[in-house]
């Protein structure tokens, strides 16, 4: 086994980093709370290299627990900055359609009324949402109802297995 002060690869990264191996890996584990994964994604290495690089140098390394911890002290503090963002914004539930389309009789609330009658379905999910779905295989359809209901939902797509068939799209519109 070739040792790693004759490795051309630890050249080639002390080059990059300009710096040597040891004091760097030292310093992104120990200063700057990198894991060896990150260490090995910042250099494009496998981790088990980074690992036993670790080993061979004998640079001692954190515990699993205080990365763990750390990450969750990170965390904590992006939910605590998010609820802080929340009380200073009041939150508006958007609105990704036109829920009063139906309430008054029109030509175009007949037509979606009718595809729905033809190709459409009602559904509660278990977490008591009611959604109206719409199917077609012509997406041209779909986006005329969207428009019409002035839905700002995103139209999905079903390629089935079966190479023969078509090609289905559907919008499903839905709220609590």
């Amino acid at each position: 086994m070739q040792k790693l002060s004759e490795s051309q690869r630890v050249s080639e990264i002390e080059q990059k980093w300009q710096g040597d191996i040891e004091k760097l890996f030292y310093n992104w584990h120990w200063n700057d709370g990198f894991t060896h994964r990150e260490i090995a994604n910042k250099i494009d290495l496998p981790r088990p290299t980074i690992t036993r690089w670790f080993s061979q140098l004998q640079i001692p390394t954190q515990d699993c627990q205080r990365m763990t911890r750390r990450r969750w002290q990170i965390r904590l503090i992006k939910v605590l900055k998010l609820i802080e963002k929340q009380k200073r914004e009041p939150f508006q539930k958007p609105c990704l359609a036109n829920k009063h389309f139906f309430k008054s009789w029109t030509r175009e609330m007949a037509y979606v009324l009718g595809y729905f009658a033809a190709d459409g379905c009602m559904f509660i999910n278990p977490r008591g949402s009611h959604f109206i779905e719409f199917t077609s295989t012509d997406r041209e359809l779909i986006e005329k109802i969207k428009v019409l209901i002035g839905s700002k939902h995103k139209i999905g797509t079903h390629k089935h297995e079966n190479s023969n068939w078509l090609c289905s799209y559907r919008l499903q519109v839905g709220s609590k």
